[in-house]
């Protein structure tokens, strides 16, 4: 984009082609990694995540490790199935004979509300350990005093 002197305006994110490969390159190897690389602790429990799951860990306590180090506990408040309930069904659809339309995958999407007593945290993954599920890495998004908000999107 050109500024009014005719000067190249910078963005402040520009990401040569070289850059893009690298982190390309990363999410490849990330994604040919086996399963169990990312959740080892997890299966050693013999936890397998699901919303069913975690039904019974309503109002159990986990502990969480913030950024500075310190352990804090949250307690998981409740759990919502955020799973859509109607998928678009492949007959509504007018499409040639030979073509296929690809059905989409099935999910299982739920929220997990915590409640914490300790220092705000801001956004992020933290893990989450419980006797239950073992060390569990979680993105949480802060939600109002004290309260952080972890959607889990499963494909089943």
């Amino acid at each position: 984009m050109r500024s009014h002197g005719g000067e190249i305006r910078r963005n402040f994110m520009e990401y040569s082609r070289r850059h893009l490969f690298r982190v390309g390159q990363a999410f490849l190897a990330a994604a040919a990694l086996p399963k169990a690389a990312f959740s080892a602790d997890v299966e050693a429990t013999g936890f397998r995540l699901s919303q069913k799951a975690f039904e019974p860990l309503v109002n159990a306590a986990f502990r969480v490790q913030s950024d500075t180090g310190a352990a804090q506990w949250f307690t998981l408040l409740s759990l919502r199935d955020m799973t859509p309930s109607a998928q678009i069904a492949d007959s509504a659809m007018v499409t040639p004979r030979h073509f296929k339309i690809p059905t989409s995958p099935k999910t299982e999407t739920f929220a997990l509300r915590f409640q914490s007593t300790g220092e705000p945290l801001r956004q992020g993954t933290y893990v989450f350990e419980h006797a239950v599920t073992g060390k569990l890495p979680l993105f949480i998004v802060p939600s109002g005093d004290f309260s952080y908000v972890a959607v889990v999107n499963l494909l089943v």
